[in-house]
């Protein structure tokens, strides 16, 4: 298997932090896999840069990024991407809503299949029922444009880095149609199943997705 970098944006993730880093890692310990961790704390204001300074001292293969300012979600994961070294790129949240022991192999043995990009479904998640319907909306119409048919286009996913050579910039907002590009210019896209597991630690600090 290619070497691999993990890419996590952090705001405000002082509860879950360790334990994402923590996990990630075993994660791709037990792959085998040449490795890097890149977490981009977002201007956070608690304790979350403090803790990933001390992790550091821990993991050779964790690189923290800080950002002076606030650059929202998008650009954070823009700045992680741009400092990934390896030819394969996975992207996770730090939240924890996505379990790092779980997904990173389930992504990384699809991919190995032959596919350019392959995405997380969070198919166990339950949402109120007008946020379904707006994200059934969202995603029929994503794939009626673009003729890609995946259930959540914003979640979890492994990519080959050269995407990002051969597609738009991901501008505000954007990182939700990364897989739609990668379609456009005749990458293979793969969906998975991959459980959800609902926030118990903090709240969501880069915003919700509007109407």
């Amino acid at each position: 298997m290619k070497d691999v970098s993990i890419v996590s944006p952090a705001r405000n993730e002082e509860q879950n932090i360790k334990e994402f880093t923590e996990k990630t890692i075993t994660a791709l310990k037990k792959l085998k896999v040449d490795y890097e961790v890149i977490i981009v704390n977002d201007a956070s204001t608690d304790s979350t840069g403090l803790i990933l300074t001390q992790l550091k001292s821990s993991y050779k293969n964790l690189k923290v990024i800080c950002n002076r300012k606030r650059k929202g979600l998008t650009g954070s994961i823009n700045i992680g991407f741009e400092n990934a070294k390896n030819p394969i790129i996975i992207f996770l949240p730090s939240d924890l809503e996505s379990n790092p022991i779980e997904d990173i192999p389930k992504l990384l043995k699809t991919f190995e299949e032959g596919y350019d990009v392959v995405v997380g479904w969070r198919y166990n998640k339950k949402d109120n029922l007008v946020k379904r319907m707006l994200t059934f909306m969202f995603n029929s119409l994503i794939s009626f444009l673009f003729k890609t048919k995946v259930h959540d286009v914003g979640w979890v996913k492994c990519f080959k880095k050269e995407i990002l050579d051969n597609i738009e910039p991901l501008r505000s907002d954007w990182h939700r149609f990364f897989v739609m590009l990668a379609s456009s210019e005749g990458y293979k896209i793969k969906e998975v199943k991959t459980k959800y597991y609902p926030r118990n630690k903090g709240t969501s600090k880069f915003g919700k997705f509007g109407f």
